[in-house]
């Protein structure tokens, strides 16, 4: 489960400036109800659509969120929840009932990890309700476009809360480091990384590796993946490395996200 204590300033913000909607809940399998233990802004505003304040706080039943022609998705979704000691759902579409009445078409993928009294589902989601089956003006069609590109990226973020996640620049700089490391992974300090390039913390040929992933990134516009292996702490360890593009400004990336996790076998 997230631990918002131990969550920077600097990554709430980051998240928070995500125009997605990122959450985690924990479902009660005994009595069905449905609680948020962490939600970014984009989620909160969109729940306050579906579901009373008082909600919140007490808890909802799942069932709930959907609308009433979609109960087979419903119990479907439950199903596969409980069957599950983990599951990754992506790219689902979903139609939710908001509070006035109206219906919301939205995107989601989830992961879920099942425990002996409950469950935690992490989410991301994005409202396609202006998405419709008939035929889509272009401009409509390029914004759809915009949005499908936008999820993918961001899936990877979000299967990556228990990940090693550092945010960069064009010039390779470090600007960001996930607060929940294991530092023990990591070739230096997190405290002597922040804000250093990368050829000022790893020997000339490693940061070249790693640099020309980064430039590639920011040269097409599209993530990479790659893995590579590192000695830490008198061993070798391997990770994989998933680079995606994220900020932009005057139409061109600026940063970049690297999502890195330890998959070394001994």
């Amino acid at each position: 489960m997230l631990n918002k204590e131990k969550l920077s300033e600097e990554f709430l913000e980051f998240i928070n400036g995500i125009p997605h909607a990122i959450f985690e809940i924990v479902y009660d399998i005994e009595t069905d109800l449905v609680k948020f233990t962490f939600l970014n802004l984009t989620a909160k505003d969109f729940f306050k659509r579906i579901i009373d304040e008082e909600a919140f706080e007490s808890g909802f039943k799942l069932q709930e969120l959907f609308d009433s022609e979609e109960n087979l998705i419903y119990f479907k979704f439950r199903n596969d929840l409980l069957v599950n000691n983990e599951l990754v759902i992506r790219n689902t579409e979903y139609l939710l009932n908001t509070k006035i009445g109206k219906q919301i078409l939205i995107q989601g993928s989830f992961t879920s990890k099942k425990g002996k009294e409950n469950i935690i589902i992490r989410g991301l989601l994005c409202e396609k309700s202006e998405i419709i089956k008939k035929e889509i003006p272009k401009s409509k069609l390029d914004h759809y476009n915009t949005i499908e590109e936008e999820i993918e990226k961001l899936n990877d973020f979000f299967t990556s809360f228990n990940a090693l996640i550092m945010i960069l620049n064009e010039e390779g700089k470090i600007l960001f480091v996930s607060p929940n490391i294991d530092e023990s992974k990591l070739y230096q300090p997190k405290n002597k990384i922040i804000g250093k390039k990368l050829n000022e913390i790893f020997p000339k040929g490693q940061a070249k590796f790693f640099t020309q992933y980064i430039n590639e990134v920011f040269r097409n516009g599209e993530a990479i993946s790659f893995e590579y292996h590192l000695p830490i702490n008198n061993k070798v360890l391997w990770f994989q490395c998933r680079i995606i593009p994220v900020y932009v400004k005057d139409e061109k990336f600026t940063q970049t996200v690297a999502i890195i996790r330890d998959i070394t076998k001994w």
